[in-house]
């Protein structure tokens, strides 16, 4: 019976264990918080409820850093096009200016 107990307290030690006042799985060990490791990449879709590991964050996050370069990349160029549509837009009034002062010379 002492070997049961024993294995039993072993185990309890050593689980994941549900936390009924958390409403969750614990992954407490030893009084201290420990992390759950080889995790298989859980399935990414509007209706997983799966867990996550820590390659798959590390790949969004790279996304999210690309994304934030692209953005940046993005507003320069349109910064940039937006200067260049306002001198355009001064050229073609100054043209369209020019051609009525020609016509009415010809």
């Amino acid at each position: 019976i002492n070997s049961l107990s024993n294995s039993v307290t072993t185990l309890t030690d050593d689980a994941l264990l549900w936390d009924g006042s958390a409403s969750a799985f614990s992954a407490n060990h030893s009084g201290s918080d420990s992390k759950i490791t080889n995790l298989a990449a859980g399935t990414l879709a509007a209706d997983s409820t799966d867990a996550v590991n820590g390659s798959q964050l590390f790949a969004t996050n790279e996304n999210v850093s690309q994304n934030t370069t692209d953005i940046a990349a993005n507003t320069d160029s349109i910064n940039q096009n937006t200067t260049d549509i306002a001198a355009n837009t001064t050229s073609i009034n100054q043209n369209t200016t020019d051609i009525t002062t020609n016509t009415a010379s010809i």
